[in-house]
């Protein structure tokens, strides 16, 4: 539990998940934030907003994407896809933790638990 809340493990996390993203060529559909490590400590992480809505909000979702089924798909894909080649996944990924963006992609957000 205390590895959840040191903010430096999951911006270490956040920026490997990024990478993995743009290896695979997936970062015209899904998104983490940027992470402003000069401004980071253990205690504070500070990070890229991203603008969006969650992805239970169906009304919201309809609103920016003609088929959000196509939003559902694509999360799960490029979170699949982790599972199997990256050294460590994002283990809190659930409705909460996943965005449509304004422009589209899938935001992951928290982090804070990353399992290997």
């Amino acid at each position: 539990m205390l590895e959840e809340v040191d903010f430096r493990k999951e911006a270490v996390n956040m920026e490997a998940f990024q990478r993995y993203i743009e290896a695979m060529g997936f970062d015209r559909q899904a998104k983490s934030p940027f992470v402003y490590q000069h401004c980071s400590t253990k205690r504070v992480l500070t990070m890229e907003r991203l603008y969006g809505v969650p992805l239970t909000d169906l009304d919201s979702i309809r609103s920016l994407v003609p088929d959000p089924e196509l939003t559902l798909v694509t999360a799960l894909n490029v979170w699949f896809g982790s599972l199997i080649s990256c050294e460590s996944f994002h283990a809190d990924v659930h409705a909460g933790n996943l965005w449509l963006l304004r422009d589209g992609r899938v935001g992951f957000i928290d982090f804070g638990m990353f399992k290997t």
